[in-house]
């Protein structure tokens, strides 16, 4: 049995229209992304923005006290921003074109702005209402990852879902593998539900990992109630928990799907998650964010941004949507 306030949210109604936003900058990465599409399991129908941003700074215009010296400085550097701009313009109708060829059903626009590509794209779904980010993982060291790429800000700031698109890391498997990060929260009954709204090819390997992870143990000691701390310390007996609130979830996907396993790990999951989708040769890997503060993500690192950085395949983190994340004001 799904635990308590999980099914109704995995039952509820998921048919209205996708509202995908893609992050495009040209690059080979965002090429990869763009491509990953067609491994998203994404609806025939979606209305979707395709959006580049020139990461520069339009001066303002003409000013009659500005000194002669400086009016050819300023004139080059506003000729400089809005070839830019210009460019922008063009690659974002580019994979607009791209994008529409590969889906005739799809809604396509493409949008440009003078702004950080980060921000840029976060603001934009805010306003645009947006139920997942496509992006491109840029090819980073992994503190550089963490320090400031585009995907990893949007990770770290959006309220809506994102998918991280990358190179099909074994593209001569016949089989697509999907490998889902589950922690028993309404966050991963979140990421169950994001799945089962897609479509899948039937022949899909579906993956439900579960890690336990001793050092939570250590920490729970010192505050947890005896009964609690008693369940936790029966190894057996947290194994075969988790072990069946994997199934309750494997048993959904199993409704549409014949391929679906289970698998109950030990040791750090920000590790586990990653050594383990490359051992089994995953498509992508999805997992639930956990509702962090953006502070708390930034200063803690979380799971989900740890492992969307760090993974061989595509990572898709899910988030719940709720009226208070679509209303509220940065």
């Amino acid at each position: 049995m799904l635990p308590e306030g999980i099914e109704g949210l995995m039952m509820k109604n998921t048919m209205k229209k996708m509202k995908i936003l893609i992050g495009y900058d040209g690059s080979s990465f965002a090429d990869s992304a763009i491509l990953d599409l067609k491994r998203a399991g994404l609806p025939a129908a979606a209305d979707v923005l395709v959006l580049s941003a020139a990461d520069v700074f339009l001066p303002a215009g003409r000013e009659t006290r500005t000194p002669e010296a400086l009016k050819a400085s300023i004139e080059r550097s506003r000729e400089a921003a809005r070839n830019q701009l210009d460019r922008a313009i063009m690659i974002a109708e580019q994979a607009s074109r791209k994008i529409k060829s590969m889906f005739s059903g799809w809604s396509v626009k493409s949008q440009s702005c003078a702004d950080s590509p980060a921000w840029a794209l976060l603001k934009k779904a805010e306003t645009w209402r947006a139920d997942l980010i496509m992006v491109g993982a840029h090819g980073h060291s992994a503190l550089g990852r963490f320090l400031g790429s585009v995907s990893q800000l949007v990770l770290t700031h959006a309220s809506c879902s994102v998918r991280v698109g990358r190179t099909s890391p074994h593209p001569k498997n016949k089989k697509l593998r999907i490998l889902i990060g589950i922690d028993g929260s309404p966050y991963s009954a979140a990421t169950v539900q994001a799945i089962l709204s897609r479509s899948w090819p039937a022949n899909t390997n579906f993956l439900l990992v579960s890690v336990i992870d001793p050092k939570k143990l250590m920490l729970l000691g010192r505050r947890a109630p005896v009964n609690i701390l008693w369940l936790f310390q029966h190894a057996d007996d947290e194994y075969e928990v988790t072990r069946r609130m994997l199934e309750s979830f494997a048993k959904a996907l199993r409704k549409k799907y014949e391929h679906v396993s289970c698998r109950v790990l030990d040791g750090d999951p920000k590790h586990v998650l990653v050594k383990e989708a490359e051992a089994w040769q995953a498509d992508c890997l999805f997992i639930g964010a956990r509702g962090l503060t953006h502070l708390k993500r930034l200063l803690m690192g979380g799971v989900s941004t740890a492992v969307a950085a760090r993974a061989h395949c595509s990572v898709e983190v899910v988030r719940l949507q709720t009226r208070n994340s679509r209303s509220r004001k940065k």
